[in-house]
């Protein structure tokens, strides 16, 4: 499980440099790069909790937190495209 977090998380570190110069463009772009930035924070979650053994109730509700945040930040810049 480690190894593939591991290609799993190298992945997405290339992804997000890839993406990182293109970020502000357009509300697409930057939805497209806090996801690859929240699919980073979940390769290191899954990654330390299964190095320290934490529950997964901490770690889903980390998450829950993160994903929560980013979505209402592309909601928000819908809406004021959209205005």
């Amino acid at each position: 499980m480690n190894t593939i977090g591991v290609m799993a998380l190298l992945a997405n570190l290339v992804c997000l440099l890839l993406l990182a110069r293109h970020r502000k463009d357009n509300l697409n772009m930057s939805s497209v790069w806090l996801c690859s930035r929240n699919d980073i924070i979940a390769n290191i979650s899954v990654l330390v909790a299964a190095g320290l053994v934490l529950p997964d109730l901490a770690v889903g509700l980390l998450l829950t937190f993160v994903f929560a945040k980013s979505a209402g930040k592309v909601l928000s810049q819908s809406w004021r495209a959209l205005a």
